[in-house]
């Protein structure tokens, strides 16, 4: 299975999963997404069904659910999320597969965030309603 393709100068462009379900000899799974840097840093997520939908930059990256970004113990967001969304100067560096679950992404600020698939397909509005519940 290739899940990353390369454009000319070795940018990764996509990671997702072509099918899901680890070593059972059922029928595979088709991820809910798959996330592709686009030229520029900006990104895109392609549905199960083939839509591509632009996200924006700083909504992925306010949204990120780490211990630097969220408190463990209270929930509290620490970071400054309105900020973020409206920094259009942050962009995505690299994207790594995590898991059959899972995209980190490395943010040109130096954060990292990493996010589910199904995530990805809820925040553009693919599967389901709540924006952060597959976190």
């Amino acid at each position: 299975r290739r899940l990353a393709q390369r454009a000319p100068g070795g940018t990764l462009l996509m990671l997702g999963m072509k099918g899901a379900g680890g070593t059972s000899k059922g029928p595979k799974r088709q991820a809910p997404a798959s996330l592709r840097i686009r030229p520029g840093g900006l990104l895109e997520v392609r549905l199960r069904g083939g839509d591509l939908k632009p996200l924006s930059c700083g909504e992925l990256r306010a949204n990120c659910r780490c211990a630097l970004c969220v408190d463990e113990m209270t929930g509290e967001i620490k970071i400054d999320q309105e900020k973020i969304r409206k920094d259009l100067t942050l962009k995505a560096k690299s994207l790594e597969q995590v898991g059959n679950y899972a995209v980190s992404v490395l943010w040109s600020d130096g954060h990292q965030t990493m996010v589910a698939l199904r995530a990805l397909a809820e925040m553009v509005g693919g599967e389901g309603k709540n924006k952060t519940s597959a976190w």
